[in-house]
């Protein structure tokens, strides 16, 4: 190759432009999500009181909870799709533990403990398990997609927090629908959700963010 094709492809590649983790994380987000808000409606519907509860302590607990860890979730996703992440607890991370915490005293310090087992059990475990995980597939499956392009310090680390980032999604969206407000529902069932998604991510992580 000549020395002027050399400068010449040299100069292109400095003008090609990149798409950085951020980039990558938010437009797969953004991807998925528009894919998972179609099927929500497609299938399920928002809940006809939710105006009347939208207000409500325990519907603000749950959106609070859901929107925290999604937060947290792309702050995660971002810092460790980079080659040069360093695995270290934030404090802020603990922002959506911190809601639930408070959600769940401001329950028990308002019903009856006698109450408190059927609340935590609510009236749709089942579908709430199901849905989250049908909700958050797109988004995960755009975030895998997105992430190849990144190179992680820790595919299996980067992999569980997009599995979680797409299990909090699916329940915001799932959230819209639930009648279960409670914050013991919330702690056992959505997070029951969560768990397998993160260990998912881990998994197909370890196996297709590897560089």
């Amino acid at each position: 190759m000549s020395t002027e094709r050399l400068i010449e492809a040299l100069v292109a590649d400095r003008d090609t432009p990149t798409i950085t983790p951020a980039r990558a994380v938010w437009w797969s987000v953004a991807a998925g999500g528009v894919v998972a808000a179609i099927g929500f409606f497609l299938v399920l519907d928002v809940r006809p009181d939710l105006a009347a509860v939208l207000l409500s302590w325990r519907f603000l607990t749950k959106a609070a909870f859901v929107f925290a860890l999604i937060g947290v979730a792309i702050g995660e996703v971002v810092a460790r799709s980079r080659p040069d992440a360093r695995p270290d607890l934030r404090t802020w991370t603990l922002l959506p533990v911190a809601v639930l915490i408070a959600g769940i005293g401001g329950e028990v310090a308002t019903q009856p403990a006698a109450d408190l087992l059927g609340l935590g059990h609510g009236m749709h475990p089942i579908t709430c398990l199901f849905f989250i995980a049908g909700l958050a597939a797109p988004v995960f499956v755009a975030l895998l997609v997105a992430l190849r392009w990144t190179a992680p310090a820790s595919p299996s680390a980067c992999g569980a927090a997009a599995g979680v980032l797409a299990g909090a999604i699916g329940a915001a969206l799932y959230s819209l629908y639930c009648t279960d407000d409670s914050p013991l529902f919330l702690a056992t069932w959505y997070v029951l959700a969560l768990m397998p998604l993160g260990l998912l991510g881990a998994l197909f992580g370890g196996r297709l963010l590897r560089w």
